[in-house]
């Protein structure tokens, strides 16, 4: 089953159907909605396809790679690096990072959108998120948004014995 949804990366309806979109971000955006990449992103999300399953799958296609000629396969490494964008996996970002950084006329169209997944991903993780509170009013309870200086707010977090603070110099810590 497994083999099957990721061979469907590499069928010929699968690239005539995306075969005219000519940008990175629009072939991007149409792979997001493609069916077969829907498919193969909840079977990987639920364990029917496992990372080693895929990282099999592109070396058997990257052995068909010949210097001076157009990679055919460009669209199903498009389509794994739209199912891998919003995984938080070291081989995700293995792979995403691994083919943006190719520089290859062979494949011009995929590594521009393992660039735009990669842009994509940095912002998902850079989205702040709102804290509220329990507040009491008379009679109900609602929630107010804690400003950032509140005391107890997000900005840190108590652990056993100390304080860490949320900020990104201390990321690394």
């Amino acid at each position: 089953m497994s083999r099957k949804l990721l061979n469907e990366l590499v069928s010929d309806s699968f690239v005539l159907s995306l075969g005219f979109i000519s940008t990175p971000g629009a072939l991007r955006l149409s792979l997001l909605h493609a069916k077969e990449v829907r498919e193969v992103r909840d079977s990987l999300r639920q364990g029917a396809i496992t990372e080693e399953t895929i990282r099999e799958f592109v070396s058997v296609l990257l052995a068909g790679f010949r210097v001076g000629q157009r990679f055919e396969h460009e669209m199903a490494l498009a389509a794994l690096a739209i199912v891998l964008e919003r995984r938080a996996t070291d081989f995700a970002e293995e792979f995403l990072l691994d083919l943006a950084k190719l520089r290859l006329a062979e494949m011009p169209l995929c590594i521009r959108v393992a660039r735009e997944c990669l842009k994509h991903r940095m912002t998902m993780t850079q989205n702040t998120s709102k804290d509220f509170r329990p507040w009491k009013w008379p009679n109900r309870l609602s929630l107010r948004r804690v400003k950032p200086g509140y005391l107890g707010s997000a900005d840190s977090i108590r652990t056993v014995g100390k304080s860490i603070h949320m900020r990104p110099t201390n990321a690394n810590a």
